[in-house]
């Protein structure tokens, strides 16, 4: 059971309130900081996360959604919807799809069976702010951290690099702001760290003025203390009102940063609340798994043992 690292209370994490703490708030327990996009307090020993109830707005429709890379199925017969200001962690093994899943919702795969509607059609792909994965960008080219955000500005009718207006020069640095790095705004991307680095792709996304987020593995090849700030900047854009749809290895996000997980081994296993039962992690893995949290130890999982024909990873 997860603790709260305030109190070292058990966490038990609802949508809206529960029953118990119905009209408790602020009386019988105390108040703790936002958890994960939730307000957590404390009720009978126990912290309670609540987060708000998702609206019923639709930013993505997948229904019945199948992708082929020539004649091999990547992903199959993937059905979700992500309402407006969710926070969705896309979950699961290398090879399940995950990074599929989301050049679909990005308009990007062309061999496909099943429909992605954004926004209600197609023409809502405009509206992504897309961090790709860290080892798919050329970190090399000759370009500043202000030169890289103010790319995002290219598409609406603002020249390219020197011809860039001082009001531009501007706006830039604001989203460099917003993610904490605007002190490097004429440093080359090759002098930047990895933490680093991974910020001004977030400030790039948020620079096309975006209603969905969606990252692949945003804290794959960073330090600890990177990671944390990371996802402390995403659950604070969440709590601002963005969608965000993250892909990531880190099942600690998964248990206290996130509202809802999808979990994907080229079938969907489960798309719902953060909770991992030994159910679905068979069927993304195959077999169950432990989860040590650093400096909080707890168990996302039951006991288990390794039977016959059991994986020993």
């Amino acid at each position: 059971m997860e603790k709260h690292s305030a109190c070292e209370h058990e966490i038990h994490k609802t949508h809206g309130f529960c029953d118990e703490c119905e009209g408790c708030h602020g009386e019988h327990g105390h108040d703790h900081s936002v958890h994960g996009g939730g307000i957590a307090h404390v009720h009978g020993g126990h912290v309670h996360i609540h987060y708000p109830e998702p609206s019923t707005e639709k930013v993505i429709e997948v229904k019945g959604l199948t992708v082929y890379y020539k004649n091999t199925v990547a992903i199959e017969d993937i059905t979700l919807d992500v309402h407006r200001g969710e926070f969705l962690a896309i979950i699961g093994p290398n090879g399940g799809g995950k990074t599929t899943l989301l050049k679909a919702i990005l308009g990007l795969c062309e061999k496909h069976t099943g429909t992605v509607k954004v926004l209600g059609g197609n023409g809502g792909r405009e509206k992504i702010g897309y961090v790709p994965q860290f080892s798919s960008v050329d970190r090399k080219f000759p370009i500043s951290v202000i030169e890289a955000v103010m790319c995002a500005f290219v598409g609406h009718g603002i020249h390219p690099f020197g011809y860039f207006k001082k009001a531009d020069r501007e706006r830039a640095i604001e989203f460099l702001k917003r993610v904490g790095i605007e002190a490097l705004a004429k440093r080359q991307l090759s002098e930047l760290s990895g933490g680093e680095f991974q910020r001004l792709l977030i400030a790039r996304a948020l620079a096309v003025s975006p209603e969905i987020l969606i990252l692949d593995e945003p804290t794959a090849s960073v330090d600890p203390a990177s990671r944390a700030s990371i996802y402390s900047l995403l659950d604070s854009l969440n709590r601002e009102g963005m969608t965000i749809i993250l892909v990531t290895h880190d099942l600690l996000a998964v248990s206290s940063a996130v509202g809802r997980i999808a979990c994907l081994n080229r079938r969907l296993a489960y798309h719902g609340e953060p909770r991992l039962t030994e159910e679905v992690c068979n069927e993304m893995y195959g077999c169950p798994i432990d989860l040590i949290a650093h400096g909080i130890p707890h168990r996302i999982l039951g006991e288990h043992s390794h039977g016959e024909g059991e994986c020993n990873d």
